[in-house]
C-alpha cells in the first residue's frame, strides 16, 4: 500500500509542477522526509496528518492517494 500512496504523492507533485523540496517547504517537512515517503522501497511510514497536508497542498482529494496504479 505505501508504495501505491508513494508513486500517488509522486504522480500528483509532478502534475502540479513541484519539486519534492517545494512540497516539503508547503507542508513543512524537511527535504530528505519527503524524499523518503516518496521512494518506493524505502521502508518509512508516515501519519494520516502528513498524508492530508500532501493531499490539501497538491489540491486532491486524500482518497486519491490510495487507489492502486
Amino acid at each position: 500500500m505505501m508504495r501505491s500512496i508513494s508513486l500517488n504523492i509522486s504522480y500528483y507533485r509532478k502534475q502540479n509542477k513541484l519539486s519534492q523540496r517545494q512540497l516539503a517547504d508547503l507542508i513543512g517537512l524537511s527535504y530528505s522526509h519527503m524524499s523518503h515517503i516518496e521512494a518506493p522501497n524505502m521502508p518509512i511510514s508516515c501519519s494520516v496528518e502528513v498524508l492530508l497536508r500532501i493531499a490539501a497542498a497538491l489540491q486532491i482529494e486524500p482518497s486519491l492517494l490510495f487507489q492502486m496504479r
